[in-house]
C-alpha cells in the first residue's frame, strides 16, 4: 500500500535518534560528515521520512556514545519497523495514517452514543 504516513512503530526510532543527538549537542551536519553521508539523509531519518537502517542506528549509537542497553533497545525498535502489519487493502480509503495503531495500542475503549426517542 502506498502512502507517506508511517505507523507509530516507524516513528519511534527516528524520534529517539533525534532526541539523543539534541541531548548531546551535535549538529546534523557534523553527524553527516562523520557518517560520510548527506545532512538530508540524517534529517530524513530523524523526521521519519525514511526508515532507519540497522547499520545507521548502530553507527549513530556509537557516535553518540550510547550505553549498550539503550543501543540494543534502539536496534530492536528499528527491527520492528520492518515487520509487516496486518491489514486488508482498501483502495478507496486513505487508511495509511491509521495502519498499525491498533496493533501498537496498549488499551482500547468503545464509545457509543444512543438516542432515545419517546415511545421507543
Amino acid at each position: 500500500m502506498t502512502g507517506t504516513s508511517p505507523t507509530i512503530r516507524q516513528r519511534e526510532p527516528g524520534k529517539r535518534i533525534r532526541d539523543l543527538r539534541n541531548e548531546r549537542g551535535f549538529a546534523i551536519e557534523d553527524i553527516a560528515d562523520e557518517l560520510l553521508c548527506s545532512a538530508t539523509k540524517i534529517r530524513r531519518l530523524e523526521t521519519r521520512a525514511r526508515r532507519p537502517g540497522l547499520r545507521n542506528v548502530r553507527d549513530l549509537c556509537g557516535l553518540y556514545g550510547i550505553e549498550e542497553s539503550t543501543s540494543a533497545e534502539l536496534m530492536s525498535l528499528t527491527r520492528g519497523t520492518r515487520e509487516q502489519i496486518w491489514r486488508t487493502q482498501y483502495e478507496d480509503l486513505s487508511l495509511d495514517p491509521y495502519l498499525g495503531l491498533e496493533q501498537d495500542a496498549t488499551a482500547m475503549a468503545c464509545v457509543a452514543m444512543w438516542t432515545l426517542r419517546e415511545g421507543k
